[in-house]
């Protein structure tokens, strides 16, 4: 078994899109919503451009890994995200989504906290699918991974609580799209790991 840290960059962000795409499927079929996911982007950043682009109303899923070394990475959801997903999940009208996404407020946010933690559980379980087994194109880790999203999920003005040791991450963009919505984008940020 490799250890998740082990993994090249490339190898990381094609395990990351697999389980973006097992999310999204998932998920559609659950709220019949056409959903689509695509990439936009990955590159490597520090933690002050992080916390820079991240200084609003966002949700922060902390997913904590064992069996594959150990550490955490986070699935940030910007204001879109938040309220596109957390608005599904609790089943609100589409015009009230699309107002909420413009101007929902912090309390708006936070009032759709266990929902967004519903997500970020369904987003754990489709990362861990993914990086226990793989996908044609990258040898999964095996059967000792366990990953667990952290509970409560930050939402809100909140911050990264980003590790000091880190340096730089491998930031992964997808730009989702839900009928009726207009698109919005998740991030995905794996710790680069010294060796």
């Amino acid at each position: 078994m490799s250890a998740l840290k082990e993994l090249k960059s490339n190898e990381l962000e094609v395990l990351a899109y697999a389980s973006m795409m097992d999310f999204c499927k998932g998920y559609g079929c659950m709220f019949e919503k056409n959903f689509s996911c695509s990439r936009v982007g990955s590159e490597q950043v520090g933690g002050a451009k992080l916390k820079q682009e991240f200084n609003g109303i966002i949700a922060v899923n902390h997913i904590a890994y064992a069996g594959a070394g150990t550490g955490t990475f986070m699935i940030i959801f910007d204001r879109a995200s938040l309220f596109s997903l957390g608005g599904i999940t609790v089943m609100l009208p589409l015009p009230r989504l699309r107002d909420d996404c413009k101007n929902g407020n912090e309390k708006d946010a936070v009032a759709l906290s266990d929902a967004v933690g519903e997500v970020g559980n369904l987003l754990a379980g489709s990362f861990n699918k993914i990086l226990r087994d793989g996908c044609p194109a990258v040898e999964g880790l095996g059967t000792d991974v366990t990953l667990r999203l952290r509970l409560p999920v930050s939402v809100g003005k909140v911050g990264l609580n980003l590790d000091p040791a880190v340096t730089t991450y491998n930031v992964f963009t997808y730009q989702l799209q839900i009928s009726g919505l207009d698109p919005f984008c998740l991030k995905v940020v794996f710790p680069e790991i010294p060796a």
